[in-house]
């Protein structure tokens, strides 16, 4: 019986809508390009390292000036310095940064200060400073899932809160109070982060406590976004939430599903009965329990039990819960006319709901029992589920009663096209291993000269059932190297298109073939080449003209992660999938190195750079992910420069360390005088410094100390002096060799000092 019940509600349980996907224009099958497509294994094209090396010579290098940087580099732009022969001048990425916003920034652990940064910087100035304040003022008890929220949710949500931001602190409050009263979980707080800790047993024995990873804890319980709902405060009663940027319902009518469903009875206000297997009646006027006192008093997160509720800790006690709240119905003309709610807090009153509200009201409420949650979506067969994790992801569907157990789809029919799984920004990624035998497919995108293309939306397609219409079942975007994959089920026929704006679109409507029947365990590879232009540096390598080599700029860098840019697959709903959406903008933190242009050229040579304009460089790196160079300066000013003006949509994050040297035995060559006694005479005498002044007024006069690394230890003297003696005492508090530097004009000399103290 729950066989034939499951196989009637995965042909009827949908709860997306083809309107509530982005829309693409009307889409026609345009040709089948499968002898295309690629069948093995395809590597990754290799990145990029640039060296280099000066040669070992007499040169006296003193260093001067450094500069080190860790961070993001925007799309379309640049990071860069300009060096001389006395200092480094910075010019940074994110100037628009208030200084508010920077102290937050800096309040908060390392690990998510990129991600702050990133968010804040798309706001506009006043409101930087209302989240800023707000992570300030936070207790340091939750500071940290407070700051995280705020880096992770999309601006225009942020917006929408900006006036009574108290969303985000009731959030990180209600999970420290339900901490404080759950046994089978305790927050573990440590110097940057917090994560949490379970009982685990194994059918009543062998107790074990578990630790979820930092990031698991921070997406899958703090997170407030569950699935693609909106994080506000909702009226249970109502359907209308209030319009996005005036407000929704307030406290006390406005509820937040992480304290209503926790907290709350509800009542029910209307009959709602079951469409589909066996009848069940939720009658107006019941009342539901209380989720805070069902799990009171249980020790264990989960007894290791399969497809079973009756003492199987808190993942059982959730499930008949949620059995007992819910039914499974949501039709036109039904008591609720049909809404289809994604709000965690309206589903809950009105009780009723088909797999997409199971979903949303399950994921919500095992975050407010501080469950890590989420919900694996398959979205052409148009069904959603849930997963909890401990020590891994586990399927969970209460109103079957699958607990742990992944089996039954497939072993029911259930052909899988490409499952993926939620993250509050609206980011997903493809989990379709953990449910089905699959393969890859791999998409590469270039541009009509060859060029890798990013940020290009790449859809993939199938169908339903045979004959019905193809539809989207998944979509990404292209990493730098142009460059999306996704994991597929088997025994499929599968479609793609490519949409990267003005650089082009393949096919030019529709979508095209790309697998006839997936295999299992292929490799499957479209390379997909756009009639546009992917942005490119005009560069080419310069000659020097001067010889001398008066400084040096030594540069170490690496780029460990790419920020892929995308947008969510499905709006964000502020008023019940109606009018009122967001489609959330996400940033996916790729897992290996990717790429920047790299090159060092003269002040001439970057204004045209900066133009548009073809240049001409040094040490140019194409496509690197890492260097480590050494460039030897003639005279003027120099440009040492991290571009990304060849990405449209992706950023690149960076580590750089930069050391500026003077060559003191270039500087010691000073025009040949008519009499050696017409300049200044420098003697070191045991721990003085003695200067002996000839005749001339020295206008530019300089006395500097250097050790042996040649850092900058003390300036001595700067100013004018006139004919005389002089001594000087050294202000150096400890032992060792140094070197002092004399420049008097155009005169330049350089003596070693050794200290005793």
């Amino acid at each position: 019986m729950i066989g034939l019940f499951f196989m009637f509600l995965k042909i009827s349980s949908g709860s997306i809508t083809a309107d509530a996907l982005e829309p693409m224009g009307e889409m026609k099958l345009t040709g089948d390009v499968s002898k295309e497509v690629i069948v093995g294994n395809i590597p990754r094209p290799e990145k990029n390292k640039i060296f280099s090396k000066v040669s070992k010579t007499a040169d006296n290098w003193v260093q001067t000036d450094s500069h080190s940087f860790s961070g993001r580099l925007k799309n379309n732009s640049h990071y860069y310095l300009k060096a001389n022969s006395s200092c480094l001048t910075i010019f940074p990425a994110d100037g628009n940064l208030t200084s508010t916003a920077l102290q937050a920034i800096n309040a908060v652990p390392a690990w998510l200060r990129l991600q702050l940064l990133d968010n804040l910087a798309r706001l506009s100035s006043s409101t930087q400073n209302i989240y800023a304040n707000l992570i300030i003022s936070s207790p340091v008890l939750w500071k940290d899932e407070i700051a995280f929220v705020i880096a992770t949710v999309d601006s225009a949500v942020l917006e929408h809160h900006k006036n009574s931001p108290t969303m985000f602190t009731d959030n990180a409050k209600f999970i420290y109070k339900a901490d404080s009263v759950l046994d089978y979980v305790r927050l573990v707080e440590y110097a940057d982060y917090t994560t949490a800790k379970y009982k685990v047993a194994n059918n009543g024995s062998d107790t074990t406590e578990v630790e979820i990873p930092y990031e698991t804890y921070y997406w899958n319980i703090v997170h407030p976004v569950n699935t693609n709902e909106a994080p506000v405060y909702v009226n249970p009663y109502t359907a209308d939430i209030g319009a996005m940027g005036a407000g929704e319902a307030a406290p006390p009518t406005g509820k937040f599903w992480r304290d209503y469903l926790f907290n709350y009875p509800d009542t029910a206000q209307k009959t709602v009965t079951s469409e589909y297997g066996p009848s069940k009646t939720i009658n107006a006027g019941t009342v539901s329990p209380i989720l805070k006192t069902r799990l009171s008093g249980e020790k264990i997160l989960y007894n290791n039990k399969i497809d079973v509720s009756n003492n199987n800790g808190a993942v059982g006690r959730l499930t008949e819960w949620i059995r007992e709240i819910m039914v499974f119905a949501a039709s036109e003309g039904d008591a609720w006319d049909g809404e289809r709610p994604w709000q965690p807090t309206r589903i809950y009153h009105m009780h009723r709901g088909r797999c997409g509200e199971h979903a949303c009201i399950l994921s919500a409420a095992g975050r407010s029992a501080l469950i890590p949650m989420t919900a694996p979506y398959d979205l052409t067969r148009d069904h959603t589920w849930n997963e909890w994790y401990d020590t891994d992801w586990h399927g969970w569907e209460p109103i079957n009663t699958y607990v742990n157990s992944t089996a039954h789809y497939e072993a029911d029919g259930w052909e899988f096209r490409i499952l993926f799984a939620w993250r509050g920004d609206g980011y997903s990624w493809d989990v379709t291993p953990r449910y089905s035998q699959h393969s890859t497919l791999t998409i590469n995108v270039k541009d009509a000269g060859g060029r890798p293309v990013d940020g290009a939306r790449v859809y993939i397609y199938t169908v339903h059932y045979s004959g019905d219409p193809i539809s989207v079942s998944d979509k990404k975007y292209t990493d730098s190297d142009g460059r999306a994959e996704f994991l597929i089920g088997e025994n499929i026929q599968y479609y793609a298109s490519v949409n990267a704006g003005n650089r082009g679109v393949n096919p030019s409507s529709g979508y095209v073939s790309v697998v006839t029947k997936s295999g299992v365990g292929q490799q499957y590879t479209w390379n997909c080449t756009l009639s546009g232009t992917q942005p490119g540096l005009q560069v080419s390598q310069g000659t020097l003209i001067d010889p001398t080599r008066y400084y040096k700029i030594d540069v170490i860098f690496d780029i460990p992660e790419e920020i892929v840019r995308g947008k969510a697959i499905l709006a964000n709903e502020f008023n019940n999938g109606t009018s009122r959406t967001c489609w959330q903008r996400y940033g996916y933190y790729t897992e290996e190195p990717q790429d920047i242009e790299f090159f060092i050229c003269n002040a001439t040579e970057f204004a045209k750079y900066q133009s548009g304009s073809a240049f001409q460089a040094f040490e140019i790196g194409k496509n690197v992910d890492s260097g480590n160079v050494s460039f030897v300066c003639p005279k003027d000013d120099w440009y040492v420069v991290f571009s990304t003006k060849d990405l449209v949509e992706n950023e690149e994050v960076i580590n750089l360390d930069v050391k500026l040297y003077t060559n003191l035995t270039a500087a010691e060559e000073p025009p040949i005088p008519k009499s050696l006694s017409q300049n200044p005479k420098l003697e070191i005498i045991k721990d003085k410094i003695c200067l002996s002044v000839p005749n001339n007024d020295y206008t530019n006069t300089r006395i500097t100390i250097y050790d042996l690394t040649g850092r900058l230890q003390s300036t001595v003297y700067s100013g004018t002096l006139s004919k005389g003696d002089y001594v000087f005492t050294p202000n150096i508090k400890k032992s060792g060799v140094y070197f002092v530097r004399l420049t008097a004009g155009s005169y330049k000399e350089t003596k070693k000092l050794i200290l005793i103290k």
